[in-house]
């Protein structure tokens, strides 16, 4: 909490200071100095080649989350990131299936639509964090933590460490296993790690953006899964559930409510739901 407060504090500085320095600076400075922060912020947390690794996966699709003001919104950037990283996976396996080395299709294909976006778009596809207010901010950190706060903490939990000391929900070893035979597979489906000669498709999404995470950064599979995969698909839903109310509702209390009520099917409302329901 302390974090993410820091972190909005900073960006709203900044965010005054540009407006107050417009005449000589002008937006576009404003937002690269954001830009600038947010990807040191990146580079301290992931290091800097899962940071490079985002970085395409995010340049790599960003032009499909412009807005009508051509700008990328905080929202809209979160999600363009899971979005990436999911696609990167999705990329990592059917190149497997045309035998085709998965992590350097991915890098070729995620390097050249970063440079071409980048040519084409420019300094628009630099992510824009406007913050209306600290009350606005402080409510959608909340909100946040609501949402997935738990999930969160047992995320980064099981990522801490050489393997994971503790698993949260019993699929959580499943999916584990799960990325460790697409990183492993040389035919698709994968054979399954527990069972020999049992081959089955399934749900490989998530875990297939975990296999792809780890075989171009070097990543412990359980610390590209745990710590960098999972909270950003936190971070990119719970982005999606934001970026709807905005675009539905334009009033602040109209977009909170939208929240709330998208709330209760995840995490903690499923958990009082369920003790209502007995009571």
């Amino acid at each position: 909490i302390i974090v993410v407060l820091m972190g909005m504090f900073l960006l709203r500085l900044i965010n005054d200071r540009g407006q107050a320095s417009t005449v000589g600076a002008g937006p576009t400075l404003v937002v690269f100095q954001q830009g600038g922060i947010l990807f040191l912020g990146s580079f301290v947390i992931f290091g800097p080649i899962v940071t490079l690794f985002l970085g395409a996966c995010y340049l790599s699709v960003a032009p499909l989350f412009l807005s009508d003001e051509n700008s990328i919104r905080t929202d809209s950037f979160f999600v363009a990131i899971a979005f990436g990283v999911l696609l990167a996976g999705l990329l990592y396996v059917l190149a497997k299936i045309a035998q085709l080395p998965g992590e350097l299709v991915v890098l070729i294909v995620f390097i050249i639509l970063s440079v071409v976006n980048a040519v084409r778009h420019k300094g628009a596809l630099m992510p824009s964090f406007t913050l209306s207010s600290y009350p606005a901010s402080i409510v959608f950190a909340l909100l946040f933590l609501v949402f997935c706060g738990s999930v969160l903490v047992g995320s980064l939990m099981m990522g801490i460490g050489e393997y994971p000391h503790v698993f949260f929900n019993g699929d959580t070893p499943l999916r584990l296993t799960h990325a460790y035979e697409i990183a492993q597979m040389s035919d698709y489906p994968p054979e399954a790690l527990t069972t020999k000669d049992i081959y089955r498709p399934y749900h490989y999404g998530g875990p297939a953006s975990v296999a792809v995470l780890a075989a171009i950064t070097g990543l412990a599979i359980h610390k590209a899964m745990f710590l960098v995969v999972l909270p950003i698909l936190l971070v990119g839903s719970f982005s999606a559930v934001c970026w709807l109310s905005r675009v539905f509702f334009k009033r602040a209390g109209s977009q909170y409510a939208a929240i709330l009520l998208v709330i209760p099917f995840v995490n903690f409302g499923k958990e009082i739901y369920s003790r209502f329901g007995k009571n």
